[in-house]
């Protein structure tokens, strides 16, 4: 039996601990020992595969997730692995560039002088405004509560836009795409939107560009592009990403590049029944296919649950369930 500190690891636990697989995803239960097996896998990439420490990279979705997760190493296998955030390791990545980093209301402040400024120069979109909120004038927006819905809708489509790795160029297609919306009202609330969209997004990238700024999108977006244009001298021989649930199209770009340049094997863990960022970006799909996106992989699960009663998992399981997409799993319990 596999041991960590004072814990015996269980069958599913080891047998993730003892895989060898190029690309592995590990399907965690919750309460089923997600980071004791993380921390075993470090432990025998360490011991048994005589990989060095540094040569392991972790990443985690929060800083706080990333800390709690380096101070257990420490303390559990007396090892300095470090674990990054995504942007973190973006930055370690962009380090011998100048950027300045955003800042983080930057977005919000530009919609808000867009609306009270900006859209006065254009009689065309202060028209669509017009006709959309049958105004009578423009100055009437402000006292609306969908102006506030729209400022919102708006910041978080542009979130959305550049974190699922779109570009500008792909508004074209949005535009194509509601020609064939049938209703005459929703083709027109749709217009005004991409058009009033595609504005502010031309402002914000502008001033990003004049004053040497990146937001925390763009560091995820120019670390891959840093990595595909140049050498990178770091020596990694197995990655493994925590929360894995949570991840967007960018965040699986930047580590499809790292492991093209390093030639190491993945091991991501996580669970779609706790997939709860959609709204910013994550990307569902890339842990219910993951065999799609790595074509020699394995999944493994983590099924005993050492947190909740055997009563709880059955009416919790059988709820998340209903939703077909889920990838099955059949949690058990001592409890």
């Amino acid at each position: 039996m596999y041991k960590v500190g004072k814990y015996n690891l269980d069958n599913e636990q080891e047998k993730i601990v003892r895989d060898d697989s190029n690309h592995l995803l590990v399907v965690a239960g919750a309460g089923s020992g997600k980071t004791l097996t993380i921390l075993g896998k470090i432990k025998y990439l360490v011991e048994e595969k005589k990989i060095d420490s540094s040569e392991i990279l972790c990443i985690s979705f929060t800083r706080k997730a990333a800390t709690s997760l380096e101070e257990k190493i420490k303390k559990e296998l007396d090892l300095e692995v470090p674990v990054y955030t995504f942007h973190k390791l973006s930055l370690e990545i962009l380090k011998d560039i100048n950027y300045e980093i955003a800042d983080s209301n930057l977005l919000d402040d530009i919609i808000n002088n867009f609306f009270y400024e900006e859209i006065k120069k254009s009689k065309y979109l202060i028209d669509l405004l017009i006709k959309n909120y049958n105004l009578r004038k423009y100055d009437d927006i402000f006292n609306k509560k969908e102006f506030l819905y729209l400022q919102k809708n708006i910041s978080t489509f542009i979130h959305l836009f550049k974190c699922n790795g779109y570009s500008i160029l792909d508004f074209k297609k949005f535009f194509r795409k509601i020609n064939f919306t049938l209703s005459y009202r929703k083709y027109k609330y749709e217009k005004m939107f991409l058009l009033l969209s595609l504005n502010i997004l031309l402002l914000y990238n502008s001033y990003l560009f004049e004053n040497n700024e990146i937001d925390f999108d763009d560091m995820i977006i120019k670390a891959t592009d840093y990595l595909k244009n140049n050498q990178f001298n770091k020596v990694f021989k197995y990655i493994i990403i925590d929360e894995y649930q949570d991840t967007s199209f960018i965040r699986f770009n930047l580590i499809k590049e790292l492991l093209d340049k390093t030639n190491s094997k993945l091991m991501v863990v996580g669970d779609d029944f706790q997939s709860i960022y959609h709204f910013t970006g994550c990307e569902l799909d890339l842990f219910l296919n993951f065999n799609r996106y790595f074509k020699d992989s394995k999944i493994l699960k983590i099924q005993t649950t050492y947190r909740n009663s055997s009563e709880l998992i059955k009416i919790a399981g059988e709820f998340v369930m209903k939703n077909r997409r889920q990838i099955k799993k059949r949690l058990r319990s001592n409890k």
